[in-house]
């Protein structure tokens, strides 16, 4: 529990909440008061050491009935000692495969004696890794990203696949056309103060590195930044952990309207983890409203407790 506790984080570098029981499991009176105590907290992952051998029904049978069936479940054990607890892990993942269950097994070099067993360094990473597939499969689900605009390359993989992502993921996609924010703009739904703290910061790091030919360009750059103000504030509303926008063509380049600033600051300010402001989290933000490659981003984002998609 403690290197689990030390090792991962949420993206915004965060600790995860780690509960841990002194009660042995040992018959279907335990597994309930342990099943009840973790569920007292939240706990949605579920992580077993087993040392010894065991039968399933009476200890993590009874344990597992108290949640649903999708829980993330992990057994790490040695197979060292007299009795190894990878006999009793390849037990349990015969009876829950019988019902249709999953576990994942990580066998190890973990003493299988002791009062204070250590597992392995590689032992530990490999549990690691797997805690933070584990938190991106639990902490994605019912949350939700903002997409404006449809796709613009007509790919399949840009398309916001709604039922599929929800039954798979446990996603939400919100879609919000481009329109909304075009009029923002023109209302200047902004802080017009906090725009020209961001266009100074913005120019203390990187003037000399910005091409502005005109006054029409200075003021483009400064739509763009204005356009990562209000779409900032719109995901904070509506809690979204992800998002993109479509820009080409309609927003961006076709003559026969109105050509709006592109949203490559947008999005790298989205994708980074610092702004104006100092240090943010990563939101991860799609090119040109690619649903899928943001779905991806989304993902290394969590598994990597956090850092830069891009």
């Amino acid at each position: 529990a403690d290197q689990v506790a030390e090792e991962v984080t949420f993206p915004d570098n965060s600790s995860v909440p780690v509960v841990y029981s002194e009660v042995l499991v040992d018959g279907e009176e335990q597994a309930d008061t342990v099943a009840n105590q973790f569920k007292q907290h939240g706990v949605n992952i579920l992580i077993c050491v087993p040392d010894t051998w065991a039968f399933p029904q009476l200890t993590i049978l009874s344990v597992l009935s108290h949640f649903p069936q999708d829980t993330p479940v992990n057994f790490t054990c040695g197979n060292s000692g007299p009795k190894p607890g990878v006999v009793f892990t390849h037990a349990v993942s015969g009876a829950i495969a019988q019902y249709g269950g999953l576990l994942h097994i990580n066998v190890g070099n973990w003493p299988d004696t002791g009062q204070h067993p250590k597992m392995s360094e590689k032992t530990k990473e490999a549990l690691v890794d797997w805690a933070y597939a584990a938190i991106t499969y639990q902490g994605l689900k019912g949350r939700r990203v903002v997409v404006f605009g449809h796709d613009s390359m007509g790919m399949e993989t840009a398309l916001p696949h709604i039922a599929a992502t929800r039954n798979s993921l446990g996603l939400e996609i919100t879609r919000l056309d481009m329109k909304l924010l075009a009029d923002m703009l023109t209302k200047k739904a902004y802080d017009e103060k906090e725009l020209s703290v961001l266009r100074n910061w913005l120019d203390n790091h990187a003037k000399d590195r910005i091409e502005l030919r005109d006054d029409a360009d200075d003021q483009r750059l400064n739509h763009s930044l204005a356009m990562y103000l209000i779409v900032r504030d719109i995901m904070h509303d509506l809690n979204a952990v992800g998002g993109g926008f479509m820009s080409q063509l309609e927003w961006g380049s076709d003559l026969r309207g109105t050509p709006l600033p592109v949203a490559d600051i947008m999005e790298s300010l989205f994708n980074s983890t610092f702004d104006h402001n100092g240090f943010k989290p990563v939101l991860p933000y799609a090119t040109e409203a690619d649903v899928q490659a943001l779905l991806t981003q989304l993902f290394m984002v969590y598994l990597s407790g956090g850092n830069p998609p891009l």
